[in-house]
């Protein structure tokens, strides 16, 4: 995910441009999910304590992060193949 920033950022810093930016928006938001929803939810489960709810809510939130992991690779192949 490190990575990814980086090479989002700066390829933004190369070529300002809508695909470049919606790509940085994307991996922006996938860093929000993880350190505000599911550090949380995993520091529930810290210490061998098992709560039920809360690997619920891992599953479901995990359904968001790849949809938009997902729709980040597509556009990066879609820009890769010069479709975009």
């Amino acid at each position: 995910m490190l990575f990814q920033l980086g090479a989002g950022a700066f390829q933004l810093c190369n070529k300002v441009n809508l695909y470049e930016s919606v790509n940085v928006l994307l991996i922006l938001i996938i860093w929000g999910i993880t350190f505000f929803r599911f550090v949380p939810l995993h520091f529930n489960l810290d210490g061998n304590r098992y709560h039920r709810e809360s690997l619920r809510k891992l599953v479901v939130l995990n359904r968001s992060r790849t949809i938009l992991w997902s729709v980040v690779f597509v556009l990066s192949f879609l820009k890769y193949i010069d479709i975009i």
